[in-house]
């Protein structure tokens, strides 16, 4: 934990954590690649601000949009590319791959139903590097 004060953001309900928008976490070994990658990708400080808008944008959608994958999936496609500049497909597929898929096309076009949980995924690597670690 950043700070003191964050242990009381800890609630299990069932095992489960109470809060939904903290609800993947904690996370197993076996993530830290993405977590890896993802601070790499965003180290330029360039970068920085840009994931900074990007995160704020997911964080107010995914609260306005409960349910409403299909919609959230195409509005947020739109949304990274413009705002991180996405123009080859090797980029895209970078991001592709924080949110737990192995290419963009593959992620946009399919009818996922756990969109939701992957971008819990990039916020909690967001916070993580950026809250906690300050190293984007």
């Amino acid at each position: 934990l950043d700070t003191n004060a964050r242990r009381n953001e800890i609630f299990y309900d069932g095992g489960k954590r109470f809060l939904n928008i903290k609800k993947n976490r904690p996370y197993s070994l076996k993530y830290f690649n993405r977590f890896e990658a993802f601070r790499t990708y965003f180290s330029d400080k360039k970068q920085s601000i840009k994931l900074q808008k990007m995160a704020g944008l997911i964080y107010s959608k995914l609260e306005d949009w409960q349910g409403e994958n299909r919609s959230l999936k195409k509005f947020l496609e739109s949304a990274f590319i413009n705002i991180l500049e996405l123009k080859t497909d090797e980029q895209k597929n970078k991001i592709a791959c924080f949110l737990g898929s192995s290419t963009w096309d593959i992620l946009f076009d399919s009818e996922d139903k756990n969109i939701d949980e992957n971008l819990y995924m990039f916020l909690d690597m967001f916070e993580f590097w950026h809250t906690a670690l300050k190293e984007i």
